[in-house]
Protein backbone atom coordinates (compact mmCIF):
# COMPACT_ATOMS: atom_id res chain seq x y z
CA UNK A 1 0.00 0.00 0.00
CA UNK A 2 1.33 3.44 -0.95
CA UNK A 3 1.84 6.00 1.76
CA UNK A 4 0.22 9.42 1.33
CA UNK A 5 3.43 11.16 0.28
CA UNK A 6 4.21 8.58 -2.44
CA UNK A 7 0.63 8.69 -3.68
CA UNK A 8 0.77 12.48 -3.92
CA UNK A 9 4.03 12.38 -5.90
CA UNK A 10 2.60 9.81 -8.32
CA UNK A 11 -0.59 11.84 -8.73
CA UNK A 12 1.33 15.01 -9.55
CA UNK A 13 3.54 13.11 -12.00
CA UNK A 14 0.41 11.83 -13.73
CA UNK A 15 -0.96 15.36 -14.07
CA UNK A 16 -3.50 15.24 -11.27
CA UNK A 17 -3.26 18.04 -8.74
CA UNK A 18 -5.00 17.73 -5.37
CA UNK A 19 -8.05 19.94 -4.88
CA UNK A 20 -7.24 22.68 -2.43
CA UNK A 21 -9.79 24.38 -0.22
CA UNK A 22 -10.49 27.94 -1.41
CA UNK A 23 -8.70 30.65 0.54
CA UNK A 24 -10.88 32.47 3.05
CA UNK A 25 -11.96 35.95 2.04
CA UNK A 26 -10.22 38.68 4.05
CA UNK A 27 -11.89 41.15 6.35
CA UNK A 28 -12.32 44.53 4.64
CA UNK A 29 -12.89 48.00 6.07
CA UNK A 30 -14.50 50.43 3.64
CA UNK A 31 -14.67 54.15 4.34
CA UNK A 32 -17.79 55.90 3.04
CA UNK A 33 -17.01 59.47 2.06
CA UNK A 34 -19.57 60.56 -0.51
CA UNK A 35 -21.11 63.15 1.79
CA UNK A 36 -18.31 65.57 2.77
CA UNK A 37 -17.26 66.23 5.44
CA UNK A 38 -18.28 62.68 6.31
CA UNK A 39 -15.35 61.08 8.12
CA UNK A 40 -17.23 58.72 10.43
CA UNK A 41 -18.94 56.17 8.17
CA UNK A 42 -17.53 52.71 7.57
CA UNK A 43 -18.69 49.31 6.34
CA UNK A 44 -16.92 46.17 7.54
CA UNK A 45 -17.30 43.00 5.47
CA UNK A 46 -16.56 39.61 7.01
CA UNK A 47 -15.24 36.47 5.28
CA UNK A 48 -18.79 35.09 5.37
CA UNK A 49 -20.09 38.21 3.65
CA UNK A 50 -21.74 39.85 6.65
CA UNK A 51 -21.66 43.63 6.34
CA UNK A 52 -21.51 45.81 9.44
CA UNK A 53 -22.68 49.37 8.83
CA UNK A 54 -20.98 51.60 11.41
CA UNK A 55 -22.22 55.20 11.71
CA UNK A 56 -23.31 54.94 8.09
CA UNK A 57 -24.77 58.03 6.42
CA UNK A 58 -25.25 58.82 2.71
CA UNK A 59 -24.35 55.40 1.30
CA UNK A 60 -23.33 54.93 -2.34
CA UNK A 61 -25.76 53.13 -4.65
CA UNK A 62 -23.94 49.79 -4.57
CA UNK A 63 -24.48 49.47 -0.81
CA UNK A 64 -28.13 50.51 -0.59
CA UNK A 65 -29.51 47.00 -1.37
CA UNK A 66 -27.48 45.64 1.55
CA UNK A 67 -29.73 47.55 3.93
CA UNK A 68 -32.44 45.01 3.05
CA UNK A 69 -30.28 41.96 3.81
CA UNK A 70 -31.29 40.58 7.24
CA UNK A 71 -27.90 38.97 7.85
CA UNK A 72 -26.17 42.37 7.97
CA UNK A 73 -25.73 44.51 11.10
CA UNK A 74 -26.33 48.22 11.73
CA UNK A 75 -24.51 49.95 14.58
CA UNK A 76 -24.36 53.59 15.64
CA UNK A 77 -22.08 55.17 18.26
CA UNK A 78 -24.42 58.12 18.87
CA UNK A 79 -27.30 59.89 17.19
CA UNK A 80 -25.71 63.07 15.81
CA UNK A 81 -26.53 63.75 12.16
CA UNK A 82 -23.03 62.87 10.92
CA UNK A 83 -23.23 59.42 12.53
CA UNK A 84 -26.83 58.33 12.01
CA UNK A 85 -29.25 58.29 9.10
CA UNK A 86 -32.79 57.90 10.40
CA UNK A 87 -33.88 56.75 6.93
CA UNK A 88 -31.36 53.93 6.92
CA UNK A 89 -32.26 52.94 10.48
CA UNK A 90 -35.92 52.57 9.54
CA UNK A 91 -35.18 50.68 6.33
CA UNK A 92 -32.60 48.30 7.78
CA UNK A 93 -33.83 44.69 8.02
CA UNK A 94 -31.10 43.14 10.18
CA UNK A 95 -30.13 43.48 13.83
CA UNK A 96 -29.38 47.00 15.07
CA UNK A 97 -27.45 48.50 17.96
CA UNK A 98 -28.13 52.23 17.99
CA UNK A 99 -26.37 54.33 20.62
CA UNK A 100 -26.80 51.62 23.23
CA UNK A 101 -24.83 48.92 24.98
CA UNK A 102 -25.48 45.24 24.41
CA UNK A 103 -24.44 42.61 21.90
CA UNK A 104 -25.61 41.61 18.43
CA UNK A 105 -24.26 38.81 16.24
CA UNK A 106 -24.54 37.46 12.71
CA UNK A 107 -22.47 34.69 11.14
CA UNK A 108 -18.82 35.29 11.94
CA UNK A 109 -19.40 38.76 13.43
CA UNK A 110 -20.03 39.88 16.99
CA UNK A 111 -20.59 43.52 17.99
CA UNK A 112 -20.64 44.83 21.54
CA UNK A 113 -21.52 48.36 22.63
CA UNK A 114 -19.41 49.70 25.50
CA UNK A 115 -20.65 52.61 27.61
CA UNK A 116 -18.78 55.87 27.02
CA UNK A 117 -19.28 59.66 26.99
CA UNK A 118 -19.24 62.37 24.34
CA UNK A 119 -17.84 65.13 26.54
CA UNK A 120 -16.16 63.95 29.74
CA UNK A 121 -15.43 60.97 32.00
CA UNK A 122 -19.02 60.68 33.25
CA UNK A 123 -20.20 57.52 31.50
CA UNK A 124 -23.85 58.25 30.78
CA UNK A 125 -24.35 55.39 28.33
CA UNK A 126 -26.29 57.42 25.76
CA UNK A 127 -24.18 60.36 24.51
CA UNK A 128 -21.54 58.03 23.04
CA UNK A 129 -21.08 54.27 22.84
CA UNK A 130 -17.85 52.56 21.76
CA UNK A 131 -18.56 49.80 19.23
CA UNK A 132 -16.30 46.72 19.39
CA UNK A 133 -16.55 44.57 16.28
CA UNK A 134 -15.02 41.08 16.34
CA UNK A 135 -14.80 39.51 12.91
CA UNK A 136 -12.76 36.44 11.93
CA UNK A 137 -10.05 37.08 14.51
CA UNK A 138 -9.79 40.82 13.81
CA UNK A 139 -10.97 43.33 16.41
CA UNK A 140 -12.11 46.71 15.08
CA UNK A 141 -13.17 49.47 17.47
CA UNK A 142 -15.10 52.60 16.48
CA UNK A 143 -14.89 55.02 19.39
CA UNK A 144 -17.43 57.48 17.96
CA UNK A 145 -16.99 60.99 19.32
CA UNK A 146 -15.52 59.95 22.63
CA UNK A 147 -14.87 62.92 24.93
CA UNK A 148 -13.12 61.09 27.75
CA UNK A 149 -9.49 61.70 28.60
CA UNK A 150 -9.19 58.38 30.42
CA UNK A 151 -10.62 54.92 29.77
CA UNK A 152 -11.83 53.06 32.84
CA UNK A 153 -10.50 49.60 33.75
CA UNK A 154 -13.88 48.15 32.78
CA UNK A 155 -13.75 49.79 29.36
CA UNK A 156 -10.20 48.61 28.75
CA UNK A 157 -11.19 45.06 29.65
CA UNK A 158 -14.03 45.11 27.13
CA UNK A 159 -11.85 46.62 24.42
CA UNK A 160 -9.18 43.98 24.88
CA UNK A 161 -6.47 43.76 22.21
CA UNK A 162 -7.45 46.19 19.46
CA UNK A 163 -6.21 45.64 15.91
CA UNK A 164 -7.85 48.66 14.28
CA UNK A 165 -9.26 51.72 16.05
CA UNK A 166 -11.42 54.25 14.22
CA UNK A 167 -10.93 57.29 16.42
CA UNK A 168 -11.30 61.07 16.57
CA UNK A 169 -8.39 63.34 17.50
CA UNK A 170 -9.89 66.86 17.39
CA UNK A 171 -13.50 67.83 17.98
CA UNK A 172 -14.74 71.01 19.64
CA UNK A 173 -18.03 69.30 20.56
CA UNK A 174 -16.02 66.82 22.62
CA UNK A 175 -13.61 69.50 23.81
CA UNK A 176 -10.76 67.48 22.32
CA UNK A 177 -7.74 69.25 20.84
CA UNK A 178 -3.94 69.19 20.62
CA UNK A 179 -3.63 71.23 23.80
CA UNK A 180 -5.46 68.92 26.22
CA UNK A 181 -4.68 65.84 24.09
CA UNK A 182 -7.72 64.04 25.46
CA UNK A 183 -8.18 61.82 22.42
CA UNK A 184 -4.47 61.03 22.23
CA UNK A 185 -4.49 59.85 25.85
CA UNK A 186 -7.40 57.51 25.14
CA UNK A 187 -5.61 56.23 22.03
CA UNK A 188 -2.48 55.50 24.05
CA UNK A 189 -4.52 53.50 26.55
CA UNK A 190 -6.38 51.49 23.91
CA UNK A 191 -3.05 50.85 22.16
CA UNK A 192 -4.35 49.64 18.78
CA UNK A 193 -2.01 48.46 16.03
CA UNK A 194 -3.68 50.64 13.40
CA UNK A 195 -5.59 53.88 13.94
CA UNK A 196 -7.90 55.37 11.32
CA UNK A 197 -8.62 59.02 12.22
CA UNK A 198 -12.13 60.48 11.95
CA UNK A 199 -12.54 64.04 13.29
CA UNK A 200 -9.21 65.80 12.90
CA UNK A 201 -8.83 69.38 11.70
CA UNK A 202 -5.28 70.69 11.86
CA UNK A 203 -1.78 69.97 10.63
CA UNK A 204 -0.39 69.99 14.21
CA UNK A 205 -2.90 67.27 15.13
CA UNK A 206 -1.67 65.11 12.25
CA UNK A 207 1.95 65.70 13.22
CA UNK A 208 1.26 64.82 16.85
CA UNK A 209 -0.38 61.56 15.82
CA UNK A 210 2.52 60.77 13.48
CA UNK A 211 4.92 60.80 16.44
CA UNK A 212 3.29 57.72 17.99
CA UNK A 213 1.74 56.19 14.89
CA UNK A 214 3.77 56.66 11.69
CA UNK A 215 1.16 58.07 9.33
CA UNK A 216 0.26 57.06 5.79
CA UNK A 217 -2.43 57.99 3.31
CA UNK A 218 -4.43 55.06 1.96
CA UNK A 219 -4.48 54.87 -1.84
CA UNK A 220 -8.14 53.83 -1.84
CA UNK A 221 -11.14 53.75 0.46
CA UNK A 222 -10.92 50.05 1.32
CA UNK A 223 -8.43 48.46 3.72
CA UNK A 224 -7.87 44.73 3.32
CA UNK A 225 -7.20 43.52 6.86
CA UNK A 226 -5.09 40.44 6.25
CA UNK A 227 -3.64 38.59 9.26
CA UNK A 228 -0.19 39.84 8.25
CA UNK A 229 -1.12 43.52 8.37
CA UNK A 230 -0.93 44.02 12.17
CA UNK A 231 2.46 42.32 12.12
CA UNK A 232 3.87 45.23 10.12
CA UNK A 233 3.76 47.46 13.16
CA UNK A 234 1.86 50.49 14.35
CA UNK A 235 0.61 53.05 11.85
CA UNK A 236 -2.03 55.69 11.31
CA UNK A 237 -3.97 55.38 8.08
CA UNK A 238 -5.70 58.46 6.71
CA UNK A 239 -8.67 57.71 4.48
CA UNK A 240 -11.08 59.77 2.39
CA UNK A 241 -11.18 63.54 2.90
CA UNK A 242 -8.72 63.27 5.79
CA UNK A 243 -6.07 62.27 3.28
CA UNK A 244 -6.01 65.85 1.99
CA UNK A 245 -5.24 67.19 5.46
CA UNK A 246 -2.55 64.56 5.96
CA UNK A 247 -0.94 65.53 2.65
CA UNK A 248 -0.75 69.16 3.85
CA UNK A 249 1.12 67.86 6.89
CA UNK A 250 3.66 66.15 4.65
CA UNK A 251 2.29 62.62 5.04
CA UNK A 252 2.91 60.35 2.06
CA UNK A 253 0.77 57.70 0.42
CA UNK A 254 1.05 54.18 1.80
CA UNK A 255 3.13 51.75 -0.30
CA UNK A 256 0.86 48.80 0.52
CA UNK A 257 -2.61 50.13 1.41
Amino acid sequence: MLDRRTALVLALAAGFAPRLAPAAEPVTLRHIRNAPPNVNSFVITSPQGVKVFVDAVSLPDDLLPELDNPKNLFVVTHTHFDHLSGTYRERFKGAKLVASTGTITSGDVRVEGVVSSHSDNELDGTSNVIMVVDVAGVRIVHSGDIGQDTLSPEQLKKLGKVDVMIHQLENSYSEADVVNRKAYKVLAQANPTIVVPTHIASVPAVQLLDQAYPAEIASRDILVLTPALPGKGKRAVFMGANGELAAKAGIRKSPDL
